[in-house]
């Protein structure tokens, strides 16, 4: 029993000792060590004071929590009148990312950081706090006082966030709380400019940092006008757009247009015999006279009754040189007198029309 009893007592101390690991076993430390047993001194702390707002320049103070004091990680320095996190630490990492790093790792997700200063100049007509970008939570504290506040998320917003005066005493803070998915803040603090800040007005003012209720926006509409002839498209795609002033030439303030890609057929043109609708009144050749002709195969300017044809002239100009097809016919003068395809007097079908010649077509129908 004696035996049993030293054995028992041997493998349980055996036991004990292989369980010990040693490491930092400080939960506030940055290199905390959850598997350790035994504290063997080697903990590291992040350094910085997060109370702090340092003179004239920028410190931004990370926290492994949400709260924006528990599980503080670091902190990094920066200049300048404002601050984009985007070019220390890319969008979709974490402030620990970022050069010049002092401290813990931060993670990804479900952190919170704080950036203060004190120390600004003082301009004659005050200073603007500009918000340009933030993800997720924004909230901006001035001397103390929360001034602003504002969910997910912003993107080039040009916000003005607060205006007034600062000068050397003048404290601003701006926290930020990230869920998830990118970590990232854009404010600038610049002197107070009066004017239109809407990048859509037509007097938008890209140095404006302060809306003073002066943006004018476009009330002109147009439609667009594809054959140039002042009258605009007309059609379930020929909706306005809005300008500050007239665009031009391609644009028209009608849509009154019934055929926007034939630049002689618009309201109040003159109906030609065409077969088509040249003045936009919704219907074709109204208001010409239709005359009664008859074949006059000899040429002694009368017709044989028993082979009358209605026929009816249509005059146009041609754009570009064409060449008539095989079933189209020509008198002596170079006129279309008929679709038959039967050569009148020996004239070519294939003639060649020169480009601007004016012609007259006549298309026969058997009465």
């Amino acid at each position: 029993m004696k035996r049993f009893l030293s054995l028992f007592i041997l493998l349980l101390s055996f036991t004990i000792a292989r369980a010990q690991i040693s490491g930092c076993t400080d939960i506030s430390a940055c290199n905390y060590d959850s598997q350790a047993t035994t504290d063997n001194g080697s903990c590291s702390y992040p350094t910085g004071q997060p109370n702090v707002f340092p003179q004239d320049s920028w410190n931004l103070y990370a926290f492994n929590s949400m709260d924006y004091s528990s599980n503080y990680a670091g902190f990094y320095n920066s200049t300048g009148s404002g601050f984009n996190t985007t070019l220390h630490w890319a969008q979709d990492a974490a402030p620990s990312s970022a050069s010049g790093w002092n401290g813990c790792a931060v993670g990804f997700d479900d952190h919170t950081y704080s950036i203060k200063r004190q120390g600004f100049p003082t301009f004659a007509g005050g200073s603007t706090i500009v918000l340009m970008s933030w993800d997720d939570d924004v909230e901006i504290f001035v001397n103390g006082t929360s001034v602003y506040t504002a969910g997910c998320c912003g993107n080039n917003s040009l916000t003005a966030a607060w205006s007034g005066v600062l000068d050397a005493t003048s404290t601003i803070e701006v926290r930020i709380k990230e869920y998830g998915g990118g970590s990232f803040v854009s404010f600038d603090v610049l002197p107070t400019v009066p004017g239109c800040i809407a990048s859509n007005a037509c007097n938008y003012n890209a140095s404006a940092t302060i809306d003073d209720g002066s943006c004018v926006y476009p009330t002109l509409n147009y439609f667009v006008d594809f054959d140039f002839d002042g009258y605009g498209l007309n059609d379930m795609w020929g909706m306005p757009n809005s300008f500050c002033t007239d665009p031009g030439l391609g644009w028209s303030l009608n849509n009154s247009d019934c055929d926007d890609y034939n630049d002689l057929i618009f309201p109040g043109a003159a109906e030609l015999c065409n077969g088509l609708d040249d003045n936009c009144s919704g219907a074709a050749d109204e208001g010409l006279t239709f005359n009664e002709y008859f074949a006059d195969t000899d040429g002694d300017s009368f017709g044989v009754p028993a082979l009358n044809y209605v026929v009816t002239p249509i005059t146009y100009q041609l754009l570009t040189p064409q060449v008539l097809p095989s079933n189209v016919t020509l008198d002596l003068a170079g006129r279309i007198m008929s679709y038959t395809g039967i050569s009148i007097n020996g004239a070519s079908n294939t003639e060649v029309v020169a480009a601007g010649s004016t012609v007259s077509l006549a298309y026969n129908l058997a009465v």
